[in-house]
């Protein structure tokens, strides 16, 4: 037998190949560990972009509510029943301190960095950041506007009675949206109409008349059974505080006659707050603080600190958040910037000023605080308002920081930690993440012909 026809491998031969057999599989898993953190990271980042397409969105469908079936600004507003002058003020009797939303009332209310507070980490940005808060006032549960068949008298009760004319089209819409399959219900019609109405049953919202003098009155709700149907007879009822006034009230400025029997129509009206939060700060609904942090700082940290989200929610009457209406509308958002475009000149000779990002002018445009009228402010005369909307990827995937002007526009990199990240960090424990700006334009249609 020849040896040599039967002799394998050798040591040596055996150890070069299981040698470069070992760098090929390296080398695939190296790349694949690439192209696997790669595709994370873009996916992230893609979700960050649509979480900013879809928040705009429902912002701009909000704004463009503004002042819709609702007043630009209460205290200025001539078509205000009893109201016979041009100067600032309130209707009488009206508490502030009771009412404090009514007395506020405008289509758009903005405070410059109204949310800082809320986003420590806000200030420490490249270039810093100070994300504001806006209140917006209008009609924002339905399109719908209610004949009056009776307004009753306040008698000894606390709250004064509005019944809803059965025979018109707004009611036969609510009807038949609260109809079962096996027709029309007091019930469903009264869930309809208290969706509208009362968007969370423990708070008092806002109820605009208008009589058919063109002149509007708004009140407070009732505390107690707002909506109701009364057989089939369906009510508004609205706090005795605030109550429904008479044609000798108003000195016949306005005002109802007699029950007001098809000369007065009524609607909804609420505000809605916009604003950045810490998602550790309680405000959230729990669920969204308890999926926060992941793997923040590289191990499961549970609820990270730093993780900010953009939220919706309804302004009760003493003009604070209403908690059971918060709804989150984008996670791991980091700033939220407005600016204006405001009417400065005639219905004769119009002339439109746009204010930047970032003027102080836009908070008094917007009329940011009460009493109305500031120095300059022009807050019914809006006519167009620009957003600027930032969020960052979830979780940091950036050792370093790109340079950037002091006031540039935008921010690239969002730092995730209390003490200001180095620009040049430790690549195995990266502290910023990718952001991602959006900016629109929104026109205010109900603002449009407001000169007052």
């Amino acid at each position: 037998m020849n040896r040599k026809r039967l002799s394998g491998f050798s040591i040596i031969e055996l150890s070069v190949a299981l040698t470069a057999g070992l760098i090929v599989t390296l080398g695939i898993v190296a790349l694949s560990r690439e192209a696997t953190r790669t595709f994370h990271e873009e996916v992230r980042a893609s979700a960050a972009e649509a979480t900013l397409r879809t928040a705009v969105d429902r912002l701009r469908a909000d704004l463009q509510r503004a002042g819709f079936m609702s007043t630009g600004n209460l205290t200025l507003d001539p078509i205000i029943a009893g109201k016979t002058t041009t100067a600032a003020s309130l209707p009488a009797g009206l508490s502030c301190t009771t009412f404090k939303t009514l007395c506020y009332l405008a289509s758009v209310r903005l405070t410059n960095g109204g949310s800082s507070t809320q986003t420590p980490l806000s200030a420490i940005q490249s270039p810093a950041l100070a994300p504001d808060m806006i209140d917006i006032g209008g009609n924002m549960t339905s399109v719908e506007q209610f004949e009056v068949q009776a307004v009753l008298p306040v008698g000894g009760a606390s709250c004064q009675t509005i019944q809803l004319s059965q025979s018109s089209a707004a009611y036969a819409r609510v009807v038949a949206a609260g109809a079962s399959s096996t027709g029309p219900s007091a019930a469903g019609t009264q869930a309809v109409l208290t969706s509208m109405f009362q968007p969370d049953s423990a708070s008092q919202f806002i109820v605009r008349l208008m009589d058919d003098t063109g002149h509007a009155q708004y009140l407070a709700t009732c505390p107690t059974n707002p909506v109701g149907m009364n057989g089939n007879q369906a009510y508004v009822s609205v706090d005795a505080r605030t109550p429904v006034l008479t044609a000798a009230n108003t000195g016949n400025v306005g005002g109802v006659s007699g029950f007001g029997s098809g000369r007065a129509w009524v609607n909804p009206v609420q505000v809605v707050r916009w604003e950045l939060v810490a998602a550790s700060s309680g405000i959230e609904p729990a669920g969204f603080s308890a999926m926060a942090g992941e793997s923040f700082g590289g191990n499961d940290a549970g609820i990270d600190p730093y993780k900010y989200d953009l939220i919706r929610s309804f302004v009760g009457m003493d003009n604070n958040r209403i908690s059971a209406t918060v709804d989150v509308v984008a996670e791991y958002a980091v700033d939220l910037d407005f600016a204006f475009s405001v009417e400065t000149g005639t219905v004769a000779l119009p002339s439109i000023l746009t204010y930047a990002f970032g003027d102080a002018n836009n908070a008094v445009a917007a009329g940011a605080t009460y009493p109305y009228p500031q120095p300059g402010a022009v807050p019914e005369r809006l006519r167009a308002v620009r957003v600027r909307l930032a969020a960052r990827v979830a979780q940091p995937d950036r050792s370093r920081s790109v340079s950037l002007a002091a006031a540039a526009p935008y921010i690239y990199r969002y730092c995730v930690s209390a003490t200001a990240c180095a620009a040049v960090g430790d690549p195995n424990l990266p502290l910023w993440a990718r952001a991602r700006t959006i900016t629109t334009e929104v026109s205010l249609p109900n603002l449009a012909t407001d000169f007052f």
